[in-house]
């Protein structure tokens, strides 16, 4: 779920914020209000005159997307980093390569246990433009994902014959190492 405010500042000024997006197991009236609750709790943020509005589909999911510069820009670095990071089979093998080191390590210290369809092989998924459903699933991947993703956008750095290849992977470097990730990247 995207949660965006919208407010008139003390200038009179429309301003729109997006929040953040949050994981909702269940689309239910009373899941959704708890989450956005459990939101604004986090961000200490008062219900005291707000008024609610929202959107269920993809063509609004979009809108929202393209009116918001953080989100439209966030989601664009997604774009060219799947392109730059799968835009070869190289790449791609390096990717599962790193992965699977990845499992191996986190299983050998206890941080994953095994069992059936537990620690299947992933890959980046490319979201489609129609299903906001599918922008869900490449964030999850991304973020299943995201170690191995910056070993090889710093080898595509370091190591890429091609200067735009590599010029992408510095910028995507920068860009996703200044979020606050860290909290996603499994430690051993």
């Amino acid at each position: 779920m995207a949660v965006a405010l919208r407010y008139v500042d003390s200038s009179g000024d429309s301003k729109e914020s997006f929040v953040g997006l949050v994981h909702v197991k269940e689309t239910t009236s009373s899941y959704l209000k708890s989450s956005i609750d459990s939101l604004f709790a986090k961000y200490k943020l008062s219900y005291n005159q707000v008024r609610g509005q929202g959107y269920d589909g993809a063509s609004n999911m979009r809108a929202v997307v393209r009116k918001h510069k953080g989100v439209s820009n966030f989601f664009s670095m997604i774009s060219t980093l799947l392109n730059v990071v799968g835009g070869s089979s190289k790449r791609r093998d390096m990717i599962r390569d790193i992965n699977l080191e990845e499992i191996s390590r986190a299983l050998g210290c206890g941080q994953l246990t095994t069992g059936t369809g537990l620690n299947q092989e992933q890959c980046l998924q490319r979201p489609g433009d129609t299903r906001w459903g599918s922008h869900a699933k490449t964030l999850k991947s991304l973020v299943a994902m995201f170690r191995s993703v910056i070993k090889v956008l710093e080898f595509v750095e370091e190591e890429d014959t091609d200067r735009t290849n590599r010029d992408q992977a510095i910028g995507l470097l920068m860009y996703f190492q200044s979020l606050t990730l860290s909290s996603i990247c499994i430690s051993c």
